[in-house]
């Protein structure tokens, strides 16, 4: 009778990229607070950017505390 493999039993691999994920709103961020800045909705700026609003309120969020040094890039 055959036994059946772990997971730990069965080969993975993974290659490992240097850096960080560039997610959508991390790409539109910079533009998206400075649309933001200048008074226009998140809808306003979704559509400007190509993106949707909760996107575009992430994006706005995120580079807003990089900027006040909450997080980092």
């Amino acid at each position: 009778m055959e036994s059946g493999r772990t997971a730990a039993q069965i080969p993975f691999e993974v290659d490992l990229v240097e850096g960080r994920n560039d997610f959508k709103y991390m790409k539109v961020a910079e533009k998206a607070l400075e649309l933001h800045g200048l008074g226009m909705t998140y809808r306003a700026i979704a559509m400007r950017l190509g993106v949707d609003h909760f996107t575009a309120r992430k994006a706005v969020r995120w580079a807003d505390a990089i900027r006040d040094g909450k997080k980092s890039p």
